[in-house]
């Protein structure tokens, strides 16, 4: 898979900070990298997910995961790959803090996934639990 980004040109990665709305939020890390791929890469991500196949999206319960459509029904596409995670981080590292709080940044976990929405699928408002490895969840809009 690592074709993907391999053949990139260079990208014009745009950060932008976010404010978290809510006072108990005061102190969370949370920003937008926009340009991260390029549209050629965007296409190639799609089509290798769609080759891949996407199932129903399950909801994480604790101890295991459940389908629950009424809460979210959209797709996944999931892709454990350790160099594409490496190339992915080496193109945005640094954009990230090397340190937050007491952890030190170190690279991104190797299971990817992709959502895929869509007319009419959702995945409801939620909070999750607070993670310990703050870049475990990022969203790539392709």
């Amino acid at each position: 898979m690592h074709f993907i980004l391999a053949m990139a040109t260079k990208v014009n990665i745009e950060k932008l900070d976010v404010s978290l709305p809510n006072k108990g939020d005061s102190g969370k890390l949370a920003f937008i990298l926009l340009n991260v791929f390029t549209e050629e890469e965007c296409s190639k991500w799609i089509k290798l997910t769609e080759e891949r196949g996407y199932s129903p999206a399950l909801v994480n319960v604790g101890t295991h995961e459940v389908l629950m459509t009424d809460f979210r029904n959209n797709d996944r596409c999931i892709i454990d790959d350790i160099e594409m995670a490496n190339t992915l981080f080496e193109r945005i590292k640094s954009y990230l803090p090397e340190k937050w709080e007491n952890y030190k940044l170190v690279g991104l976990n190797e299971r990817l996934r992709f959502l895929r929405y869509d007319p009419g699928q959702k995945f409801k408002t939620h909070m999750g639990k607070k993670e310990f490895f703050f870049f475990r969840i990022f969203f790539l809009f392709l």
